[in-house]
């Protein structure tokens, strides 16, 4: 061995020993610490199951859930420690968001595109208007945007959303679509390819004896080893706390299911590729269950907050309520318990405001001395500051402004498009995130469902004799949607920008008119169009072009006639006069 290579091998043994080191030395050691695993089924079942109460907006449930549940008495929540006499009500905030966030999201409508391309790979704009039109009806067919809603709002509480598919002639010819929340939906996964869908149903039957007995129907959704779309029914029975799998005839719920198996329980789909069902994350990721299959609820992290705002809103209303103006009574003036000698005073848990003295009250009342009348200052204001804080608080952990859900008076009213910027940035960012999940999703789901409508109109024999399907391979289709802009421009926003567009030579006055009026059809602005330049003065230097400015025809011929008639009366004029 060299000196060279003598020297190089202990320089890179000394890095190795370095580099081992730092390893070691940065490396996590989960024995080091104590930790306490909250991804367990329980703990999510629990934290979803929070989820849904504080959705609810029910105080009674919301007291006895966290009464009831003995991981929340250390965290001194306000609806574990009130007192039975306090007056507790629930603000309704998180309700609130939930049933917002659908408004948010789809406000502006959905407006799908359906592109259908020739053979050279161009679309065919004919073609594409006819499949775009087809697909609007069937969203109005299979009541889809009402499907949307559901989710928007079963995801806003529960952090995933679910959609299935299926058909029944005897109730409708078209596909029937519904939705389904997380407490009834388990998504089955294969590194991170959804492989299954299970929705559940829960029975309650009453056998021999009036047992009740509990049963849980599973419906799979799945492929086979082709592609096609399968959905295998599952009925357990669950009385003995233990799932035991049973026939799907065992429950009259399931009866007509049996009709429709084949002898694996399944109905296949032969020739329809890809499940008829569909999850959604709402947020990604969930950092409260970051190895779960699902999203992240908008309630993650804010649920503090929202009992910091029942707090805040009870003491408001206990306010009003403890705060009266106080009474001093001298005690003999009130009747007494004949046995007992009590003195007998309103008994119904509402009248507190009064006080008894004996003897006299003050010497120096004069004229009454039997009452005293004092009045408490009113702090509803001060309450009122500390609850619209904690309001705001809770919104933005939410993921929204308190301005998007209606809540005014935390700040002042401006309604140009930089101040409602500025009061909704929190919820654009939010809804922004959101659609970047709901585009692909709503594109897959619009795809599937002409595929399957067109399955069942080939394949089951569905009538739908009042919306024909258009004359094309429209499952060969793409499909794109736009969700429309959350913040409107005023009037006056318009007329501004356009207008300044139109003086700086970046804009035509026909498209300044189009965006001005975006209801107005082609021929309305082109007429408006003609009557600005008319007006602007272009019709002096171009008098030839009047009537392409105005848009009001005339007749040549009419005028020419008229011009002729004329110039002969004034030579017949001439003539006579010469004679004369």
């Amino acid at each position: 061995m060299s000196l060279k290579d003598f020297f190089t091998r202990r320089r890179l043994n000394r890095l190795q020993r370095d580099l081992n080191m730092l390893r070691d030395t940065i490396k996590f050691n989960p024995y080091a610490v104590a930790m306490i695993d909250s991804e367990t089924d329980k703990d999510f079942s629990r934290r979803i199951t929070e989820y849904r109460v504080w959705s609810m907006g029910n105080s009674y449930v919301l007291r006895r859930f966290f009464v009831g549940t003995l991981e929340y008495r250390t965290c001194n929540y306000f609806w574990t420690r009130a007192p039975l006499s306090y007056r507790m009500i629930h603000s309704g905030l998180p309700g609130l968001i939930c049933s917002k966030m659908p408004r948010i999201l789809f406000g502006n409508g959905i407006a799908p595109t359906v592109s259908v391309y020739k053979d050279s790979g161009e679309v065919d704009k004919n073609k594409t208007k006819a499949a775009t039109d087809y697909t609007l009806q069937l969203i109005d067919k299979v009541k889809l945007r009402d499907v949307l809603t559901e989710c928007a709002t079963n995801e806003s509480w529960g952090g995933h959303s679910f959609i299935k598919f299926s058909f029944d002639t005897d109730l409708s010819n078209f596909p029937i679509i519904e939705a389904a929340d997380i407490m009834s939906t388990e998504v089955v996964k294969e590194r991170n390819e959804t492989v299954a869908i299970i929705f559940k149903t829960w029975y309650e039957d009453k056998k021999k004896g009036n047992q009740q007995r509990k049963y849980r129907l599973d419906e799979i959704y799945t492929t086979d080893a082709t592609g096609d779309a399968v959905i295998r029914y599952e009925l357990y029975e669950l009385t003995t706390g233990e799932e035991k799998r049973v026939p799907l005839n065992s429950i009259p719920e399931t009866q007509k299911i049996v009709e429709a198996v084949n002898g694996d329980d399944e109905v296949v789909f032969t020739g329809l590729k890809g499940m008829l069902a569909f999850e959604k994350p709402n947020k990604l990721p969930s950092l409260e269950f970051p190895h779960s299959n699902y999203g992240a609820s908008d309630f993650e992290g804010a649920t503090d907050s929202f009992d910091a705002v029942d707090e805040a809103y009870s003491t408001i209303i206990n306010e009003i309520r403890d705060n009266r103006t106080f009474r001093y009574f001298a005690s003999h003036n009130f009747r007494r318990d004949k046995d007992t000698g009590e003195i007998l005073t309103p008994d119904d848990g509402f009248t507190k405001n009064f006080v008894l003295t004996e003897g006299d009250i003050d010497q120096e009342q004069g004229v009454n001395k039997n009452r005293i009348v004092d009045q408490i200052p009113d702090k509803t204001e001060e309450h009122k500051a500390k609850y619209l804080t904690a309001v705001t608080v809770a919104l933005n952990k939410a993921g929204l402004s308190p301005y998007s859900i209606g809540i005014t008076g935390l700040e002042s009213i401006n309604q140009s498009a930089e101040s409602q910027q500025e009061r909704n940035k929190v919820t654009l960012e939010t809804r922004k995130a959101k659609l970047e999940l709901w585009t692909p999703y709503l594109s897959n789901v619009l795809s599937q469902l002409l595929a399957f409508n067109t399955y069942l109109l080939n394949t089951v024999g569905a009538k739908q004799d009042d919306m024909p399907l258009p004359d094309m391979d429209i499952t060969l289709s793409t499909v794109t949607i736009d969700f429309g802009e959350y913040l409107q421009d005023t009037d006056k926003d318009l007329v501004d920008i356009w207008g300044l567009a139109k003086s700086q030579g970046i804009s035509s006055t026909q498209n300044a008119v189009r965006e001005l009026h975006k209801s107005w059809s082609e021929k309305q602005i082109l007429d408006e169009t003609n009557v600005i330049l008319f007006e602007n003065g272009m019709a002096t230097d171009t008098p030839n072009g009047l009537p392409d400015l105005t848009g009001i025809e005339t007749d040549d011929t009419d005028n020419d006639d008229e011009d002729d008639k004329d110039g002969k009366e004034n030579k017949k004029e001439k003539q006579g006069g010469d004679t004369a």
